[in-house]
């Protein structure tokens, strides 16, 4: 069920995905889903808690059969945990090395998921 954005975004966020998750499988059987955690940029950090929120939330969807749930990011930090802006010269948008990680992360799981196809 989707709620009303306007009164808990946060819950519409999670009522989205629930709403996409239940359509694409309806429509197409055999499809799977590899969803990876919503960052939060640094100039975005008032909205950290909503973002956790959704993210936790969205976690759990992939007890789900055929959703694969990716947390990718330490891929995307550098060794001293920060994020660069090599990584995300906004802090919003990946760059094309942001892109770089961002692949390497997630191909392990796409190949996995083309495999047991």
């Amino acid at each position: 069920m989707v709620t009303n954005p306007l009164l808990d975004p946060y819950d519409h966020g999670v009522g989205t995905h629930q709403v996409l998750y239940s359509r694409l499988f309806e429509t197409n059987p055999s499809s799977s889903i590899i969803r990876s955690r919503l960052q939060c940029s640094q100039n975005r950090q008032m909205f950290r808690p909503g973002i956790d929120r959704i993210n936790r939330i969205i976690s759990q969807l992939e007890s789900r059969d055929r959703v694969t749930y990716l947390d990718i990011t330490s891929a995307l930090l550098e060794p001293d945990e920060s994020l660069s802006k090599e990584v995300m010269p906004d802090f919003l948008n990946l760059s094309e090395d942001g892109y770089r990680r961002w692949t390497k992360a997630i191909l392990p799981s796409i190949s996995e998921q083309l495999e047991s196809t």
